[in-house]
């Protein structure tokens, strides 16, 4: 996963420099929604395997998707202005869930989009709301990131699963025929075929 994390980044960066004027804005915003966890909860094999660990995986998977897609649509927004908001600094999931249930607490998105919008500038919540309008039938699994998701689930599932054990059953039951239908899979190839490197041996 480590690998792959870092080849995708060595892509991203030769993409961003052999960029042209005709790079179009959903171009611009493919690369942005492309995250290798997410794609990973898609595989069959990892559903399957979660769904043996824990009961209703399906019903807490869905409800830590409501809860990620609009931090992700943040996200996205700070990753593509570089708007420079820190997640790690502000996003404080001890206070913006609830301890006994994993539901949300009333009232911490509202106080999460406050700090955002104080703590940002040359961006608006007229910005922000153009962008989740023309992006609202956009799937989760581009607006969502992975570790939002796995730490949402494993608040939800507190006794029952780790988050280590999540990221676990993504990194060994991921399987390499789910990864080769990816358009990840399909810009590494192309990358690598560009420059005579063969950096996979089906």
């Amino acid at each position: 996963l480590t690998q792959v994390a870092r080849l995708d980044q060595e892509i991203r960066d030769a993409q961003d420099l052999e960029a042209t004027q005709k790079a179009t804005h959903e171009t611009n915003v493919a690369k942005l929604s492309r995250d290798i966890e997410m794609m990973m909860f898609e595989c069959i094999e990892v559903k399957r395997e979660l769904k043996k660990m824990v009961e209703y995986f399906d019903d807490f998977y869905t409800k830590s998707l409501t809860i990620a897609r609009p931090i992700g649509f943040f996200r996205m927004v700070n990753d593509k202005h570089h708007l420079g908001f820190s997640f790690k600094k502000n996003l404080k999931y001890d206070q913006l869930l609830d301890s006994h249930t994993g539901d949300l607490v009333p009232g911490a998105i509202e106080s999460f989009v406050n700090t955002f919008f104080v703590a940002v500038s040359n961006y608006t919540v007229y910005d922000f709301e153009t962008f989740k309008i023309a992006h609202q039938t956009t799937n989760d699994n581009a607006i969502c990131r992975g570790h939002d998701v796995m730490t949402l689930l494993a608040n939800y599932l507190k006794n029952k699963i780790t988050k280590k054990e999540i990221e676990l059953a993504l990194a060994v039951y991921y399987d390499f025929t789910s990864f080769q239908s990816t358009t990840l899979y399909a810009d590494i190839s192309r990358w690598g075929n560009g420059r005579n490197k063969v950096l996979f041996r089906v």
